[in-house]
């Protein structure tokens, strides 16, 4: 049996590394966000940290109908897959549809990759790919916008499914459907 001076030591130990390991962490999403911090300085939207890890913040008070950040998309062959461990299929984006009707998706790049869904979002993707908000936004307010979009011409598929942690008022908690009051700005060619 452990006497009570070795677990105190044990304890306090182990509280050094759990510290350790916290600002690990806080160090490395603030060297992160500091270099998001460069990307796309012409639009008043900053990267900054919420309750779920990255996100898109408004950087002054913003209008209805102000853009806040573009799509920048490099085309893959990947798709999306909700909660997946590697970035590869987590930073994915429905561009178009195939004559076959098949997705063409493309690896989200710029501040857009940071616009986190809302069952309530405050923004709405152009057809020109902008990030535009859809009333008025306080500075630092979260700018989000609709993982659930409709799609017309393609189906739900289910590795889009996830749990929707948005905070919002009237959060859905599990996203596995298309909304039918937001469109997603695409168009079968």
């Amino acid at each position: 049996m452990q006497t009570p001076k070795k677990q105190i030591i044990i304890f306090f130990t182990f509280l050094l590394i759990i510290q350790s390991s916290l600002l690990k962490a806080l160090f490395d999403n603030l060297h992160k966000i500091e270099e998001y911090q460069k990307i796309e300085t012409e639009y008043p939207s900053y990267v900054d940290q919420n309750h779920l890890g990255l996100c898109l913040k408004a950087s002054i008070h913003l209008e209805k109908g102000t853009v806040v950040a573009t799509a920048n998309f490099e085309k893959t062959d990947k798709n999306y897959i909700a909660d997946h461990p590697s970035e590869e299929y987590r930073y994915i984006a429905l561009m178009n549809i195939d004559d076959n009707g098949n997705p063409i998706c493309g690896k989200v790049r710029g501040k857009w990759a940071f616009c986190n869904h809302s069952c309530e979002p405050n923004c709405d993707i152009t057809d020109k790919w902008e990030i535009v908000t859809n009333r008025k936004i306080d500075k630092d307010e979260e700018l989000t916008t609709s993982y659930d979009a409709l799609v017309y011409n393609y189906e739900w598929p289910a590795h889009w499914n996830f749990e929707c942690k948005c905070l919002a008022e009237k959060c859905k908690k599990q996203i596995n459907k298309y909304r039918l009051d937001i469109i997603y700005p695409i168009k079968k060619r």
